[in-house]
């Protein structure tokens, strides 16, 4: 059976752990070897029982760092890996540098949302063509394809995945909506990309505070803005809001079920879904709308991000307060069963570990060697040059 050597980010990893954890118990079940090169943290526990080996790296100043280099190559030697999957930008360049360098199949996902702050500040840098590219966003992949000129046959959508055994949908009762308490869920990373979106809810229901004060919203996440956060919050308790956060949680099943409304994007919005919740999406510009039969493929395409349906049928405030006031018309609106079915035919993780297996074994490391070692350099040399000129600038403007 296959070798698979998982690289996954030196970031933080909280919002995609559960991801990646999908990921390998499926190809455990498969009967597939794992072997995760990984920081210390989460995954690495939930993950310690699937795994053939575990191996873990410690986070340099600069990435990609040479060391981390040597040590992939020396894992993959020493193993006898079959396949290297790079996750994420410079996790991605590394496998796809000691796949050339050993001769082993790679395949580079890059399952991130398509914002700005994932690229170099430099605008002229690309991600380098170097081989079969995996995305879980469709507006992403359009981005490889027209800013960093990759043919399109080496750039493929597929969705993230998730164990429907896990996620079994509990759907609200259709009796005595009319007079229920809400209780609205927001789960969020509260980080400095992020923090914009959730301040912008926030002070959407600090300016119809007085029709909110019958409704209980609890906030879940953690992150470098979470005071930012939490001076939002101090405030909507003092005008009489019911509203509390929580902190970072790990299992999100619970809070989804026991929430009539959730408000999050990304892997949050697809499990709320599976679970039988109404989700309003949110970006990084405050809310964007509510998944609905109508817009759920479009949503699909931006892994529900909300950056693909910007401007086309984005919600003004008025009609969102309308939709959290009468939830017998947002149920209506959602047809959460029509959703959730769709969706599980998308996201089932068993489908989707298969075609992660397929584009694996038709990549040729063998192919362009020269050329893609020299792509992966420029593109390096690209990148720490523009971080450094970055970091001397900012301290030129600090004296």
């Amino acid at each position: 059976m296959l070798k698979i050597l998982i690289i996954t980010p030196a970031g933080k990893i909280n919002g995609t752990a559960k991801t990646f954890t999908t990921w390998i118990k499926i190809l455990n079940q498969f009967g597939y070897e794992i072997y995760l090169y990984s920081g210390r943290g989460n995954l690495a526990k939930w993950t310690e029982n699937y795994c053939e080996k575990q191996y873990f790296f410690e986070v340099v100043r600069f990435e990609p760092s040479f060391s981390r280099l040597l040590q992939i190559n020396k894992l993959v030697n020493s193993e006898k890996i079959d396949i290297i999957w790079g996750i994420g930008t410079t996790s991605s360049i590394l496998g796809a540098f000691a796949g050339i360098l050993t001769k082993t199949k790679y395949l580079n996902i890059l399952n991130v949302s398509p914002r700005q702050h994932i690229w170099p500040i430099n605008p002229k840098w690309k991600y380098p063509f170097v081989g079969h590219n995996v995305t879980v966003s469709q507006h992403y992949c359009d981005l490889l394809i027209n800013e960093s000129k990759i043919p399109k046959d080496y750039c493929h959508f597929v969705p993230a995945q998730f164990d429907l055994d896990e996620l079994n949908p509990v759907f609200p009762e259709d009796k005595n909506l009319k007079n229920k308490k809400l209780t609205i869920s927001l789960l969020r990373r509260f980080d400095k990309q992020k923090v914009k979106g959730i301040s912008l809810f926030l002070k959407f229901v600090q300016e119809y505070n007085k029709n909110f004060n019958e409704y209980k919203f609890n906030l879940y996440g953690d992150g470098d803005s979470c005071e930012e956060v939490n001076t939002l919050v101090n405030k909507l308790i003092k005008s009489g809001v019911n509203i509390k956060n929580y902190g970072f949680v790990k299992d999100i099943k619970e809070i989804i079920i026991n929430s009539d409304i959730i408000i999050g994007s990304e892997r949050v919005a697809i499990e709320s879904i599976l679970c039988g919740r109404p989700v309003c999406i949110i970006g990084d510009n405050g809310i964007i709308n509510f998944v609905t039969e109508n817009n759920l493929e479009l949503f699909k395409l931006d892994n529900f991000s909300g950056l693909g349906n910007l401007g086309k049928s984005t919600l003004d405030p008025e009609e969102t307060f309308d939709l959290f006031n009468d939830y017998e018309k947002l149920l209506s609106i959602c047809n959460l069963k029509f959703c959730h079915d769709e969706i599980a035919k998308t996201y089932d993780g068993k489908i989707g570990i298969k075609k992660l297996i397929r584009l694996s074994e038709i990549a040729d490391p063998y192919n362009d060697r020269f050329k893609k070692i020299y792509r992966i350099l420029s593109a390096t040399i690209m990148m720490y040059g523009t971080k450094i000129r970055s970091i001397l600038n900012n301290r030129l403007l600090i004296k």
